[in-house]
C-alpha cells in the first residue's frame, strides 16, 4: 500500500458504483483489466454499497479483496445525498465509517466530503494513505473570484489532494471555472497540494478533456456505457474521441 502517485502526468480513475457486494467485486476486477495503454486509478464508491445498509466490516472485506487481485491503486470515495452522493449519514456515523476505512482497508487513498470535514479528523491522518477532500456545488453560480477565495480556505485543509466539483450552468461558468483553477496553480503547488477540478455538467464537460490547462492530476471517467452521456461524464472511448478532435 502506498500514496497515490501523482507526480507524472494526469491519471484516469474509473469509479466502481455497484450496489452489492459481489456485483462491486466484479466490476473492480472488470475495470482492472481495461486496456487503456496507461496506468489508471481505480475509485470504490462506497457510498453506493452503504446506501443499501450492507456493515461496514463486510465492505472492508471485499475493499481487501479487491486489492490483493488488482495492482491498480485505489480511492474509497464516501459520498452524502447532500453531496451528490448516495448515502444518508450523520456525522458521527460518517467518521466512525471513514475511521474504519482508513484504518482497516488497504486503499491508497480516501476521498471525504469538505462539508463533514472536522479537525477531529486530523487525529485518524497518518500521512501513509492520500487524503482527497471533495468540495461540492452544484446550486451557486460562481465568479472568478469567488473561485479564487475557495481555492485560498481549501488550501487550508490537511488534504494532500483537493477536488472541486462545481456545477457549470453556461459557458461562461465553465470559463470562471477553468482560469481561476489555472491562475491559482502557484496557490496550490506553494502549499504542497495536488487539484481536480471538474466543471459538472454537459456545459463543463470540456474541462475533462483539457486538464493540462489546469493541471488537474485526476481525470475521472465513467466505467458504465450509456446511450448518451449523462451530466458530462465520459466513458473512456468517447474522452479518446473528442480528445483527438481537440487536437486537431
Amino acid at each position: 500500500m502506498a500514496k497515490l502517485n501523482l507526480k507524472d502526468s494526469s491519471r484516469f480513475c474509473f469509479s466502481v458504483e455497484e450496489k452489492n457486494l459481489k456485483s462491486f467485486y466484479d466490476k473492480a476486477i472488470e475495470i482492472s483489466n481495461y486496456d487503456v495503454s496507461t496506468d489508471f486509478i481505480i475509485e470504490l464508491r462506497i457510498d453506493y454499497l452503504l446506501g443499501k445498509k450492507i456493515d461496514i466490516d463486510d465492505i472492508i472485506k471485499v475493499i481487501n479483496d479487491i486489492k490483493k487481485n488488482t495492482d491498480k491503486q485505489l480511492i474509497a470515495t464516501v459520498r452524502t445525498f447532500k453531496q451528490s452522493g448516495n448515502c444518508i449519514l450523520d456525522e458521527k456515523s460518517y467518521f466512525n465509517i471513514i475511521e474504519q476505512i482508513y484504518k482497516k482497508s488497504k486503499v491508497d487513498a480516501i476521498d471525504i466530503d469538505y462539508v463533514m470535514y472536522k479537525k477531529s479528523l486530523d487525529k485518524i491522518i497518518d500521512n501513509k494513505k492520500t487524503l482527497i477532500i471533495t468540495y461540492t456545488s452544484m446550486d451557486k453560480n460562481w465568479t472568478y473570484e469567488d473561485l479564487k477565495h475557495l481555492y485560498k480556505e481549501l488550501v487550508k485543509t490537511p488534504a494532500n489532494v483537493i477536488k472541486c466539483e462545481i456545477k457549470a450552468k453556461s459557458l461562461e461558468d465553465t470559463k470562471n471555472i477553468m482560469v481561476s483553477a489555472k491562475d491559482s496553480i502557484n496557490l496550490f503547488s506553494d502549499n504542497k497540494k495536488d487539484l481536480v477540478i471538474i466543471a459538472v455538467g454537459r456545459l463543463g464537460l470540456f474541462s475533462r478533456l483539457v486538464t493540462e490547462y489546469t493541471n488537474t492530476k485526476i481525470i475521472y471517467l465513467t466505467a458504465y456505457k450509456y446511450n448518451s452521456i449523462p451530466e458530462g461524464k465520459l466513458d473512456f472511448a468517447h474522452y479518446k474521441k473528442y480528445k483527438k478532435i481537440i487536437k486537431k
